[in-house]
Order: C-alpha cells, then structure tokens, then sequence
C-alpha cells in the first residue's frame, strides 16, 4: 500500500527582517552602515550634522538624504563624492534629481552592508545572526505547502544575500519599498510601515505567483509575524489579517487578532498543529 501524501492548502506567511529574522542591531552595524553611506557622500560635517539633528528623527530615508542633499554647506563634499564615482546627477539644473541622488544613497547603503555580512562581532557571532530556530520553521514551511514573504524597510538585494549566506532558502517575495524610488507613485507616509499598502502589495504579487488564488482566500490563509507591535502589529490589523509578535515580553497587551511568540519552535508547532493561521 503506498503511503499517502497529505496535501495542505496554499497559505503565506509574511514576516519582518530586522529583529523578527535577522540580528541586525548587534554591534551597531547596520546604523554604522548606514553613517558610512552618510559620510561617504556628504563628508564628516554631513554625518555631523545628521547626528546633530537627532538622527532620522521620525524621518523617512528618503526625506533625510534630500534634506542633506539641500544644505549648501555640504554640496561640496557631494560634489567630491558625485567626480569620485562619475555619477551625473544634474545638481546645477533645473530637473529633479531626487531620485538619482537617492538612488546612490542606496546602492552605496547596500555595498556596507553587503560587505558587513559575515563580520564577527565582539560575542562572536557572525553578523547578522539568523535567530534560532527560523532555519527549522523555513523548512517547515516547505512541507506544510506555504510561502513566506518579506514586508521590511530594508533592502530586498542585502535580504537575499544574507539568506543566501546562511543557506536558507529564499522567500517568494520581498517587498522593501526604500529599494526603490520610482516604483511607488504614493507619498512616503503610503509607503511606510503600518500603511496597509505594503501588506497590498505583497499579497497582489503572491496572487500573481498562485493564479488559482482569489483575493478572498488570500485573506483567510496570510498571516504577519514581526517584532514591534505599533508599526508590524497595526499594518496587520489595517490590513484585516492575524499577527504574531516575536518578543520576550508577555505582559503587552494584544486584542483577538493577535498573538505572541518567543521563539521560533512555538512557531513551528502552531504550524504542525494546524495553528498558526489561528
């Protein structure tokens, strides 16, 4: 008699990177890429300045790298950066440069941190750390027919080299809109975390990947998982789909479409135990 085969519905599980997936603020690394980028392009007094002024400050990526592209007192040293890498980028025209200026901003952002993955950090983890755990919960996925997908502020090239690094296997998509300026034609607001755009975004294109999926079964079968309840959290809950929230602290207060999580295997077993889409 041959053994039969169990065959699960298609679902998807979107998740967060940073400090959902990947350990990105041990050692600082990914800020300090982030200042190396700064300083690349806008010198010492360009890095100065942001620090100065709080940092992001609640700021968009984009609206930080215009606003230091716009201070006179930098311009020479973007200049000097501009020559360096014969990057055209029309500074004493009249057309708008704003999305090649942001543009460099991140492709140099990546080559950092590209080049930080594998750095050994002062506990001796190699950086980014993948937390443990996630390697068996990607695999699991795997057997229980669901896909996982990347909703992040980060970038979508320094997401795959890192999973291709610890030999995972890739998620079916990634949508990380700071990668792209042209790609969204909606204010910055839209585009960040917790606007349901970005969760909208993720299910159109597994829809387009499961052409046999209809927009009502994709809201019963897409989850969320991530690490800070006011933007991760809200995102799902504007988007109407359950959340889990990956955090030591089980004392934070969560309404019926929500859950926590404190590690990866109570993760996998919810799967196994046909839980964790609630």
């Amino acid at each position: 008699m041959k053994n039969s085969i169990i065959e699960y519905p298609k679902r998807l599980v979107l998740a967060s990177f940073s400090k959902t997936i990947a350990k990105t603020d041990e050692d600082n690394l990914y800020e300090q890429a982030y200042h190396n980028t700064i300083n690349l392009m806008f010198g010492y007094e360009g890095l100065a300045r942001f620090l100065n002024e709080g940092g992001n400050n609640g700021r968009s990526l984009i609206q930080v790298v215009m606003h230091l592209a716009s201070i006179k007192e930098l311009l020479p040293n973007f200049k000097v950066y501009c020559e360096n890498y014969d990057i055209d980028l029309s500074l004493d025209s009249n057309l708008d440069s704003t999305p090649e200026i942001y543009s460099s901003f991140i492709k140099t952002n990546i080559y950092y941190l590209k080049h930080s993955i594998g750095t050994i950090c002062l506990n001796g983890n190699v950086w980014p750390e993948i937390y443990t755990g996630f390697r068996e919960f990607r695999n699991t996925l795997e057997l229980y027919n669901t896909d996982l997908g990347i909703v992040s502020s980060g970038y979508e090239k320094f997401i795959y080299e890192v999973f291709n690094f610890h030999n995972l296997k890739k998620p079916l998509l990634c949508i990380t809109p700071d990668d792209s300026f042209g790609q969204f034609d909606l204010d910055w607001k839209s585009k960040n975390k917790p606007s349901v755009y970005l969760i909208a975004l993720a299910i159109d294109q597994w829809l387009q990947c499961n052409p046999q999926i209809d927009m009502d079964y994709a809201r019963q079968n897409v989850i969320l998982i991530g690490d800070d309840i006011e933007l991760d959290g809200k995102m799902a809950e504007n988007a109407g789909i359950p959340f889990w929230l990956f955090s030591q602290d089980t004392n934070i207060f969560l309404n019926n479409n929500q859950r926590i999580f404190s590690n990866y295997g109570q993760l996998t077993n919810a799967l196994k135990d046909g839980k964790l889409f609630y």
